[in-house]
């Protein structure tokens, strides 16, 4: 009976934990931690140091903190002096329960077991990319990197890490470079828009790459943002990213799924959400594509380069399309059009080949 026992109490906990991973990809509607009543504070300064991470990577502490107070972390590798891609890791935020007992990496830096390997990445093996400098900040203060506050013990400091990357990659050559990328995917997406424009004013020669991360304008989905806005410093008026990427004063690229399994959650009409999409470089005032294929699905960055150079619109890939708009700098929009949920030409690879 005891092997017995102990083998269903095994496959409880695998159950559990495979909810938490399928809940790490889901947004919720309450934060549920009284952030409307947040002050503002900062962590204690810590100490700067370097060490060697595995696949040729350093992982470098930084000056600002995770939710829980532990130092936020990057990982880097250098390449060319001339091209950077510096990547914001995405997780979600942890609404559905409070962040002292979630169980994810996505609040201290400590329990973080996941390593980005640039290698093979579509940031670092294609065209103007290819040998890029590498830095990938790792995801662990839950506010979609827009924070500057506290709630109790935990620290929301997202917008600090961002300003500490950028502090400590100017120490290593940023300010050199004739090509940044600023990129995030989902969680790091949202991040990249909130944080761009003081990003590029610093730094002129950065283009960001927004990956899954646009929700349409509905009132489901700024119900879920709203307990958030509390969290920037000053408080953000908008967090519905469709409405807020028109305020980007620079080139953007944007990768979106139409039937994105995040943004469904929010009361998504496909018609309306393909209408968004479609009609962002129209609506801007600066270089900006969109590549969306009609798939349903979450997430392109931190999938193998197979994954997107397999993808295909019209016979384009995502690589080659980004490629081309960081030549250019044209605005564009690729856009696959076909009757039904998931009826994309190469759905059926992106559904076998998730991660």
């Amino acid at each position: 009976m005891r092997p017995l026992l102990q083998q269903q109490q095994q496959q409880q906990q695998q159950q559990q934990q495979g909810v938490w991973r399928r809940r790490r990809r889901v947004w919720g509607i309450v934060l549920g931690l009284g952030l409307a009543s947040l002050g503002i504070a900062r962590q204690a300064p810590t100490t700067l140091f370097v060490e060697k991470g595995e696949a040729e990577l350093e992982r470098v502490r930084l000056d600002a903190s995770c939710n829980d107070g532990s130092p936020a972390t990057y990982y880097f590798r250098e390449g060319s002096r001339k091209t950077w891609v510096i990547m914001l890791e995405g997780g979600g935020w942890c609404t559905s329960v409070p962040c002292d007992r979630n169980p994810e990496r996505i609040s201290s830096a400590n329990s973080s077991s996941s390593i980005f390997e640039p290698a093979g990445s579509i940031l670092n093996s294609y065209g103007k990319l290819r040998g890029a400098t590498v830095a990938r900040a790792t995801y662990c203060t839950s506010d979609a990197w827009i924070g500057d506050a506290r709630a109790g013990n935990w620290s929301f400091d997202g917008a600090h890490v961002v300003d500490s990357l950028f502090d400590d990659l100017e120490g290593k050559g940023v300010g050199r470079a004739e090509l940044i990328v600023f990129a995030g995917e989902s969680a790091g997406g949202r991040g990249v828009i909130y944080n761009f424009n003081k990003i590029k004013r610093r730094f002129p020669q950065t283009v960001a790459l927004v990956d899954s991360a646009i929700w349409p304008d509905t009132e489901a989905s700024r119900n879920a943002t709203k307990s958030f806005r509390h969290l920037a410093n000053p408080p953000v008026a908008d967090l519905v990213t469709s409405t807020a990427l028109l305020d980007l004063q620079g080139a953007v690229a944007v990768f979106n799924f139409q039937y994105d399994i995040v943004a469904m959650h929010y009361d998504v009409v496909h018609a309306d959400f393909l209408n968004t999409l479609e009609s962002l470089p129209n609506r801007r005032s600066y270089p900006t594509a969109v590549f969306a294929p009609a798939c349903h699905n979450h997430e392109m960055i931190p999938r193998q380069d197979a994954y997107s150079s397999h993808y295909k619109i019209n016979g384009v890939s995502f690589s080659t399309f980004f490629d081309n708009f960081l030549a250019t700098r044209r605005s564009r929009t690729l856009v696959e059009h076909c009757p039904y949920s998931d009826c994309g030409a190469d759905c059926a690879f992106q559904r076998h080949n998730r991660k």
